[in-house]
């Protein structure tokens, strides 16, 4: 039986209105959002490293390596001005 919501005390039993997902444990959200943000990035990053024989070795590594540097440099901009928790 589903619990009520703690912000809108309803008995949803899937998603409430305040965008907390009541019954699913915390772990499974976490690998769900892990999922989606690490394939994207992922992926590209694998075909680059171990495929795709028709680029040179150093422009595969470069290409990686340069969109890890600048997706660490934006998180840390952000971090810096507050934006990220």
């Amino acid at each position: 039986m589903p619990t009520s919501c703690p912000c809108c005390s309803t008995r949803c039993g899937a998603r409430s209105r305040c965008g907390t997902w009541v019954g699913v444990r915390s772990a499974t959200v976490w690998g769900w959002t892990a999922a989606i943000f690490l394939v994207p990035f992922a992926a590209p990053a694998a075909y680059l490293l171990t495929g795709n024989g028709a680029l040179p070795r150093s422009l595969r590594y470069a290409a990686v390596g340069g969109g890890v540097a600048i997706y660490a440099l934006v998180l840390l901009i952000g971090a810096g001005a507050g934006g990220i928790s």
